[in-house]
């Protein structure tokens, strides 16, 4: 729509590729959990230089795990340089877990259906002062919903300029404890990572091409995210 074609790279081609050549890189829905981890180190230093990252759906959480859009911290002298991701923690034994009460298996259908999003219209607050929301002029706005990538808002209140309502559902089923997950998560974040940025958005804006109301907040992120400032939280507190 925009006429500009991107350069398209296998999964399994990706540490062949020279990101120097490369402004953006473009991260869509898809298996990332066997990416080889060597992809991720490689994109820190990318986006620190002026890289642009957007990342949608499994793609955007894959990237929250990898953790990069968080600074990396500064090691101590002598000690070794961790990745910055949090290590899951163990899933305890079988044996120390309650047990889950029994179902009916003629109900698995209906159990399972509650926990699928196949397709619904859902509503976003929109802060119209962000890039990402350059051109538009109303502070809600519809996006459509598929999946079950769920972003908690950043702890920069500058970097979420797109939240679910509290009541998101405009049309379509959503089970109640999706709903409860989509209320009030984030529909967008944006985080300036030194000269480079990264974008993350759990639905796919681009939705089957028709979408066009949520076309230009990817269009936004790919015009406007290296004009970014950072947003520093200052320190309130009081020093006696």
């Amino acid at each position: 729509r925009i006429g500009l074609p991107p350069v398209m790279v296998d999964t399994d081609r990706l540490v062949e590729v020279d990101l120097n050549d490369y402004t953006h890189v473009l991260m869509v829905d898809g298996e990332y959990e066997r990416l080889d981890p060597e992809w991720a180190e490689r994109l820190r230093p990318w986006i620190a230089g002026g890289g642009v990252l957007v990342a949608t759906q499994r793609a955007a959480a894959w990237a929250t795990v990898q953790g990069l859009h968080l600074e990396p911290p500064e090691p101590a002298p002598g000690a070794p340089i961790e990745s910055g991701v949090e290590a899951a923690q163990p899933e305890a034994p079988a044996a120390e877990r309650p047990p889950r009460p029994s179902r009916p298996y003629g109900e698995y259908a209906n159990d399972h259906s509650a926990t699928v999003i196949g397709g619904a219209i859902v509503a976003a607050a929109v802060d119209t002062t962000h890039p990402l929301a350059y051109g538009l002029r109303r502070d809600r706005l519809a996006l459509f919903r598929q999946g079950t990538v769920f972003l908690k808002p950043a702890e920069n209140p500058y970097e979420t300029p797109l939240q679910y309502l509290d009541e998101p559902l405009i049309s379509g089923y959503l089970g109640p404890e999706r709903r409860a997950q989509l209320a009030g998560s984030a529909a967008a974040i944006a985080t300036k990572r030194k000269r480079g940025a990264v974008i993350r958005l759990p639905d796919n804006p681009n939705f089957r091409g028709f979408w066009y109301g949520t076309n230009r907040l990817y269009f936004n992120a790919l015009f406007f995210a290296q004009i970014l400032e950072e947003t520093p939280l200052a320190d309130t507190e009081t020093r006696l």
